[in-house]
């Protein structure tokens, strides 16, 4: 409540809503009309923090936009978005250009679930190392030499009999 006293003496008394510690920290309303008409030109998130950063504009707490900041923005701010997401990255191929397998395309190349292929290395039936490979970090190649794709093969044989009776027996459920 805000109370007000005139010189005359009256006095008016005011229910105001108090403003939230979040108030603050909220976007300028210059900062969002721009963010509305690049989000209407159909930039994506990222070039849209990248042009508000370049045109000097800041977020209501006075940082540099990232694609978080304009995302979280424009759902505050209730600005629809026209353009679609970005891809993150480029999927990571089944085989290394040096002949190792991933994870996925071992499991692809034995018809078994990515878990089966996982239980093989923790095992020890098939090593594999870690590194990097483009945008993906730590990445799990397995090294298969040819003497052990038939030990490999009677494995995922095994291993796809068991998860048919499994799925027979919850079928007779």
């Amino acid at each position: 409540m805000v109370r007000v006293q005139w010189q005359s003496g009256a006095v008016t008394e005011l229910m105001v809503p108090r403003p939230s510690r979040h108030w603050r920290s909220r976007t300028p309303v210059a900062t969002s009309k721009r963010l509305a008409e690049l989000a209407a030109a159909g930039l994506h998130d990222e070039q849209i923090a990248d042009q508000l950063n370049t045109e000097g504009f800041q977020t209501g707490a006075d940082k540099p936009w990232t694609t978080w900041a304009v995302r979280w923005a424009r759902r505050k701010e209730q600005i629809k978005k026209t353009a679609p997401d970005l891809p993150r990255r480029h999927p990571l191929p089944d085989r290394h250009p040096d002949g190792r397998y991933s994870i996925a395309g071992t499991a692809k190349l034995f018809d078994v679930s990515d878990e089966v292929v996982r239980r093989w290395i923790k095992q020890g039936i098939v090593s594999a190392d870690r590194e990097s490979y483009g945008t993906h970090k730590n990445v799990c190649w397995l090294t298969i030499h040819p003497d052990q794709k038939g030990v490999l093969n009677s494995r995922a044989a095994k291993s796809r009999k068991r998860s048919a009776a499994l799925k027979r027996g919850r079928a007779k459920q």
